[in-house]
């Protein structure tokens, strides 16, 4: 049988007012200690969070059918323990926040003041909590059973492309014009990865109310907590995205995939020279026969490089020559001089001729000329190359022949020509530096040019995107982490490069801090101690804030 209470107000000269308890529906509610603190708004909140309690003792079924009120249930049976201590989520605190009797002495107020208050006030003050918040409740819940409407995007801002809805002077290209919010949305659901209403619809009112959230006390942190889950999720798909590129995890260092496009290419160029040096071999007894003739030719280049007719002058006129390109010459006039280069030469004294200046024009070594010595080697070459196939010309073989010649000069373009792509990486001693330096060109050309001798570019491939995620996924006016839309499709291919800026887009939205200063934690924090109703308010923001399934923000039907 229920008992009458009397209580008499300390404020208020009016007579003692009498409540008698409903009989209880649920739990019994047993006896409570009474409750004091000289911490102004201590008590209110205090008895607030006492009249709440009720709603962390739903059941399962209730919290799923009504998880606002179970959050602020949650909150207040926390609230009241950081208040006054006791037991409750893994902590038992002997004291709470005002009841412990260093507070009470810095206040002035006496220890047994502290804990002995209020202990008939229960009843009262839990219908005032219920009046106080009622109405807050009722427009939380009307927001809540709303969701579909409230937290959906509209179709036209799920099909607009990024950039028209970035709001960034700089759109970065192809990264926000091929992919639509709803792109994004459908992404992260395939990934398995939950978004917040901000994160998803990255509307002003959303962040806001995350924001407020994140601040809620006791219960804030799950939100950030909750999205520190969803970003190793994302983690790990980049991760698996990776591996899709690269199957064999060559490219797994900018060394290892600086070795392996090394090793590549002195692949490559051997090859290309065994064809070269088999297309002769194939007519081999028949160029034994074969004669040419160089020395006309070579003697030429050397007068013309020497000398030169101005345009109306009567006699040609000595031109200066550098160093290195006075060296050069003398050095194919010692070379025309030998024996074997007499009279007309064989096809074989022609090709190893061809093969010492094309050595000599493209060395590297510290013995090498300069520029202008380098280039007298490689015209001489070319000389030499003319007086091959004049050899060849009208023979049954001369296709053969042709068809050898262009196999060198393609040998001798691709591998042999300063600020060629193969030359620079074989001709870079620093394996790294070859993985930097083609990512941090990102010609289209070079690419090709390396795919076109057959290497593979999927270890590079890694790389880039490794270098995309340690800038943070960044957007530039050049692209995704600088990287030029028609690079990375050459790289990547065109479907892993739009999968690329979708995943970018997610990392973005998961990094977003919506409260970057942090100015409004101690405002936020205070008004949920002094005002009761700031507290749930802050409570139901973070729920509704909290990650969840993507496809939960795109209407039903929404490409």
């Amino acid at each position: 049988m229920a008992t009458a209470v009397t209580i008499t107000p300390d404020s208020a000269p009016a007579p003692p007012v009498t409540i008698t308890p409903d009989k209880p529906t649920g739990p019994t509610i047993g006896p409570r200690e009474e409750f004091a603190s000289p911490v102004p708004g201590a008590k209110t909140v205090h008895d607030l969070a006492q009249g709440l309690e009720d709603w962390s003792n739903m059941t399962q079924e209730g919290r799923e059918q009504h998880p606002v009120q179970a959050a602020v249930g949650d909150f207040a049976r926390n609230l009241k323990q950081f208040l006054v201590g006791g037991q409750g989520g893994g902590l038992n605190l002997k004291t709470g926040f005002a009841t412990n009797p260093v507070i009470g002495a810095v206040a002035g107020v006496p220890e047994d003041e502290t804990i002995n208050a209020a202990r008939q006030g229960y009843q009262m003050l839990k219908g005032a909590a219920r009046k106080a918040v009622s109405a807050p409740m009722d427009v939380m819940q009307g927001t809540e059973a709303g969701r579909a409407i409230t937290q959906t995007m509209a179709p036209e801002t799920a099909n607009a492309p990024l950039s028209a809805t970035r709001g960034a002077s700089t759109t970065g290209g192809a990264a926000t014009t091929t992919v639509t919010n709803a792109d994004v949305i459908q992404h992260a659901h395939d990934m398995g990865i939950k978004l917040t209403p901000a994160q998803a619809l990255q509307t002003s009112a959303a962040k806001s109310e995350q924001a407020f959230g994140e601040e809620a006390l006791l219960t804030g942190s799950k939100i950030k907590e909750a999205a520190a889950v969803e970003r190793q999720k994302l983690a790990d798909e980049v991760a698996k995205f990776q591996d899709k590129l690269d199957p064999q995890r060559v490219g797994m260092s900018v060394e290892a995939t600086g070795e392996h496009l090394q090793n590549s290419a002195d692949v490559a160029r051997s090859v290309l020279k065994d064809n070269v040096n088999y297309a002769y071999d194939q007519v081999k007894q028949q160029q034994v026969d074969l004669a040419g003739d160089v020395q006309g030719p070579l003697q030429k280049l050397i007068h013309d490089e020497t000398f030169a007719r101005q345009p109306h002058a009567a006699v040609e006129q000595p031109v200066f020559q550098t160093a290195a390109a006075k060296s050069a010459i003398k050095d194919i006039q010692d070379m025309l001089s030998d024996p074997a280069m007499q009279g007309r030469q064989s096809v074989q004294s022609l090709r190893n001729l061809r093969t010492t200046l094309l050595e000599k024009g493209n060395d590297y070594g510290a013995n090498a000329l300069s520029d202008s010595g380098q280039r007298i080697y490689k015209l001489a070459a070319g000389k030499v190359d003319d007086a091959i196939m004049d050899a060849a010309k009208g023979t049954p073989f001369e296709q053969t022949f042709r068809d050898a010649g262009q196999q060198n000069a393609k040998l001798q373009t691709l591998y042999n020509q300063k600020g060629s792509p193969l030359y620079r990486i074989l001709n870079t001693d620093d394996p790294a530096a070859v993985t930097n330096g083609i990512l941090n060109r990102s010609s289209v050309h070079e690419l090709e040019a390396l795919k076109g001798e057959g290497i593979d570019v999927s270890p590079l491939a890694r790389q880039a995107v490794e270098d995309i995620k340690d800038g943070g996924f960044k957007v530039t006016n050049a692209g995704l982490g600088g990287y030029p839309d028609t690079f990375l499709r050459s790289l990547l291919g065109p479907d892993a490069t739009k999968e690329l800026y979708a995943k970018a887009e997610i990392a973005r939205r998961l990094a977003e801090n919506y409260n970057p200063s942090g100015s409004g934690k101690i405002v936020l924090g205070a008004s949920q101690v002094v005002h009761p109703v700031a507290a749930v308010a802050a409570q139901a923001a973070r729920v509704r804030s909290m990650p969840q399934p993507a496809l939960n923000f795109l209407l039903k039907g929404n490409p």
